[in-house]
């Protein structure tokens, strides 16, 4: 277990002086009904799925906000073994939203990408937005306390709020060309220069790779790529792989096996069926033609 990582929505509203849960699996709630709301924390670990709207917090910046965002409302959004950390000078308000990762298993519509994108990939809400998220935290959490054992209720909220979520992302990804294009071209050098940079090549190149080195969530990289690309990160590295043993099949004497080797493969069947897959020729074939 992670130093810090709480397992129970329960431990984790006492860490953070939330309001108690009335449901084990899942919770909703208002920051402005905690009396002693923490301000600050550092890095600590969930063994559930929290999405986050807030207003009036004195530092959205952590989050991601540009100058323009920093007086809108605002979502982040963590799963499992995410981690989670917060600094803000004073009380803020909004509503939470907190799931066992079982709920989300049983009713796979809510298993949105968005969900794993963690809190500096936040959303930020048009004062439209705002207004229909916040109406349907209002709705959800007026259900929860009259019926807090009513998780099918909540369910159906979440859906309706995670479809509206999706639908914003959709809009911030659009509006943010320039930032959003800086990381994509950023993507593309590191995947180009990825077998030349690394010359003992000891496995295939891994989205989380170079989400890591872009200091982004890997279902968010794979998200703005397909925004922007209509291919997802996954895809790029693979069209990449094909066209470097492409190059390796028709300009080298190397061996299959041993271009096979130096892409990351363990195994060269494995390479000749990937490839095969690809081109519809096998590597072998591809050299001769």
């Amino acid at each position: 277990m992670k130093k810090n990582q709480f397992k129970t929505i329960q431990n984790y509203n006492e860490y953070a002086g939330l309001i108690p849960n009335k449901n084990t699996v899942i919770d909703v709630g208002r920051y402005q009904d905690s009396e002693q709301l923490r301000l600050t924390s550092p890095p600590v670990y969930l063994d559930f799925y929290r999405i986050s709207l807030k207003h009036n917090f004195s530092n959205p910046s952590q989050f991601g906000a540009q100058p323009e965002e920093e007086n809108q409302g605002f979502m982040y959004f963590t799963s499992p073994n995410q981690v989670l950390e917060w600094d803000t000078e004073e009380d803020y308000t909004g509503y939470y939203l907190q799931i066992l990762p079982s709920v989300i298993e049983e009713n796979p519509h809510l298993k949105y990408s968005f969900l794993y994108y963690g809190n500096h990939e936040a959303l930020f809400l048009k004062e439209v937005e705002q207004l229909r998220i916040t109406t349907l935290f209002e709705q959800m959490h007026a259900e929860y306390k009259n019926s807090p054992a009513d998780t099918e209720i909540i369910i159906s909220y979440s859906n309706l709020l995670f479809n509206y979520i999706d639908r914003f992302y959709e809009r911030q990804f659009n509006q943010r060309k320039l930032q959003y294009n800086a990381i994509v071209e950023k993507f593309h050098h590191l995947l180009k220069t990825y077998y030349i940079n690394n010359q003992e090549v000891v496995q295939l190149p891994q989205v989380n790779d170079f989400a890591d080195q872009l200091s982004i969530t890997p279902d968010y990289l794979s998200d703005l790529l397909k925004t922007y690309t209509s291919k997802t990160a996954k895809k790029h590295i693979q069209e990449h792989i094909i066209a470097t043993a492409k190059q390796l099949l028709k300009n080298s004497n190397q061996s299959v096996s041993d271009i096979a080797y130096s892409l990351g493969f363990e195994y060269p069947n494995y390479f000749a069926k990937v490839f095969k897959a690809e081109t519809d020729l096998s590597p072998s074939q591809y050299r001769k033609s």
